[in-house]
């Protein structure tokens, strides 16, 4: 008896129909899930979760269909399987998250936010304003959570090295030995900007003078610097440290006056003096660092509210 010649047209229609069930039904899967067909989507990806070798992507999708359909333990348990199998942190957290929190599992929804939270998870936004995590914030754990989530959205905020300028922010008037008494003096309004990482500083004077500068703490470098520029084409970097409850800056070569001008050693000390005063001195040397000569010793004296608002 001969058996029948298989050839390779056939062996190959063989392969691919037993490969097209389950094509079909990630194809439908995919299909229900984009058309957002919860209940097809569902049905499609639990049978693939069957029939298919363990694949994170289909977990999650099952966990997002189960999650539209309001069956939020069973999403839960989805979700979790995607994080087993490698589903991106903190993406599937957060989505576990949503569904424990939906099923009024509110601890272990923080769990799971505290995972994403160590992933770099910093939509406190989200958590503050999504009906989903009604649960979340109902919970003991939130404000000690929520704290972590800033922490992550505003991280200058937490690290003592940046809180170093902090004594000279405000609106000052800034009194010098040249300011006539009664006379308008210099202003400046020193500020706190991009969610605490950077001073910035606004200094003006009735002659029309003006300049500016942003300071700001290398953690890398693990030192303050300024970044000063002004009206005149004047641009200077200093770069310093804290210590003492005061701020000690240098600079190798600042010019002072219009280009040509020889350049000078400069040292420049910000003066924690209390909450209303603040003192900058300045000192310069032409040579080398080997004499000092004062440059610039100005007080700032913290403007009342009132004033402050005054042009």
């Amino acid at each position: 008896m001969r058996l029948p010649l298989i050839t390779p047209v056939l062996l190959a229609a063989g392969l691919a129909a037993a490969h097209a069930p389950a094509q079909t039904t990630a194809e439908a899967a995919d299909r229900a899930f984009q058309a957002q067909d919860w209940a097809a989507a569902a049905k499609a990806y639990a049978e693939r979760a069957r029939s298919a070798p363990p694949d994170a992507q289909n977990h999650f999708r099952l966990g997002l269909a189960l999650h539209g359909l309001g069956r939020y333990d069973e999403a839960a348990r989805a979700l979790a399987e995607a994080q087993k199998l490698g589903s991106p942190a903190p993406v599937v957290q957060v989505r576990l998250a949503r569904a424990l929190s939906r099923a009024g599992r509110g601890d272990e929804a923080v769990a799971a936010l505290e995972g994403a939270v160590q992933n770099g998870f910093a939509a406190l936004s989200l958590l503050e304003s999504d009906a989903e995590f009604a649960t979340v914030r109902a919970s003991a754990r939130w404000p000690a959570l929520r704290t972590s989530v800033d922490r992550n959205l505003r991280p200058c905020a937490y690290a003592p090295e940046y809180r170093a300028l902090d004594f000279w922010v405000g609106e000052w008037d800034v009194i010098t030995a040249a300011v006539t008494p009664g006379a308008p003096a210099p202003r400046s309004r020193i500020e706190l900007i991009e969610d605490q990482c950077v001073v910035a500083e606004h200094y003006t004077t009735p002659a029309g003078y003006t300049g500016r500068s942003l300071n700001v703490y290398d953690l890398d470098a693990k030192r303050w610097e300024q970044f000063y520029v002004d009206n005149k084409g004047g641009r200077h970097h200093y770069v310093g440290q804290a210590r003492d409850g005061n701020v000690y800056f240098e600079a190798d070569a600042v010019r002072w006056g219009p280009p040509g001008t020889p350049a000078v050693r400069v040292k420049m000390t910000f003066f924690n003096l209390g909450k209303d005063q603040v003192r900058q001195f300045i000192e310069q040397s032409s040579d080398g660092g080997r004499t000092w000569t004062v440059a610039f010793d100005g007080t700032y004296r913290r403007r009342a509210p009132a004033a402050a608002a005054t042009p």
